[in-house]
């Protein structure tokens, strides 16, 4: 999963799931707050 970048995984699931806005937040706070040390 490293291979793909947050921000796109993020967008294909926002895109995904344009019903479920909340969820995909969630989503991306999630893994923001798991990756960003790594990445910035």
């Amino acid at each position: 999963m490293k291979a793909i970048s947050t921000h796109e995984w993020a967008f294909f699931i926002w895109s995904g799931r344009q019903d479920s806005f909340f969820s995909g937040m969630l989503f991306m706070a999630r893994i923001g707050s798991q990756n960003c040390l790594e990445q910035f």
